[in-house]
């Protein structure tokens, strides 16, 4: 992650950086006919950048089309994992819990405008929360390591993308522990269980992910 800057002109910011660094993209020659030199974003680890410009790598479309795919694909991962979590609901609750939880989703204006993001990558954030659910209902020990394993995967990954929201993305998974429909012996007793794992699976994809980004940067500071 990061952006090229041109030394001759002030810093640019918001809509104006944007449109600047997508001029660059489509035009790649300006970099050096320019002289611009590259600024890194050093705040985490970028694992987002790393995935889209290998991506941008074997993509074959104009250049000119690259980033509204790129902005397609991240809205396209976040919708669906918003449509896994809604069909665990429907399974479990009926249709009125499926549409209860995407119509109102799909008119919030402020999910529908980060969707599309290539830096927050909002569908990473709630991978977590669906396998949290599918933890909650799952009697086959094997089964449930194998769901904890990925719940703290794909923490990892969403930390790895940026720390932004870190407690909000963990509870919001431990909420999911909270949404079985089976009957157990010691019910509440198994719900700390599962959430106690959920929150453990989050610490340590946080700690895992703020190593790797140290060892990218050489060290903590």
């Amino acid at each position: 992650l990061g952006n090229n800057r041109d030394p001759k002109r002030p810093v640019l910011v918001g809509s104006e950086l944007y449109q600047e660094q997508k001029k660059y993209f489509e035009n790649p020659l300006l970099v050096h006919s320019l002289g611009l030199t590259w600024d890194s974003y050093r705040s985490h680890f970028g694992l987002q950048g790393i995935f889209f410009s290998a991506v941008d790598l074997i993509n074959p479309l104009p250049r000119t089309w690259r980033i509204g795919f790129y902005h397609f694909l991240a809205a396209l991962m976040s919708a669906g994992v918003l449509v896994w979590i809604a069909d665990i609901l429907r399974r479990r609750f009926g249709w009125p819990a499926f549409w209860g939880f995407l119509i109102p989703l799909a008119i919030e204006p402020m999910l529908t405008a980060m969707a599309p993001n290539l830096y927050w990558v909002v569908g990473s954030w709630l991978v977590p929360m669906a396998i949290a659910m599918l933890l909650a209902d799952e009697e086959d020990s094997r089964r449930r390591w194998y769901l904890i394993a990925a719940a703290f995967a794909f923490f990892l990954v969403k930390f790895l993308c940026g720390y932004e929201f870190t407690s909000t993305v963990i509870l919001a998974a431990a909420v999911g522990c909270l949404l079985g429909v089976k009957e157990f012996p010691e019910r509440p007793s198994r719900i700390l269980k599962n959430v106690a794992w959920i929150v453990t699976a989050g610490i340590a994809g946080f700690a895992v992910a703020v190593l790797a980004h140290a060892a990218k940067q050489g060290s903590f500071a």
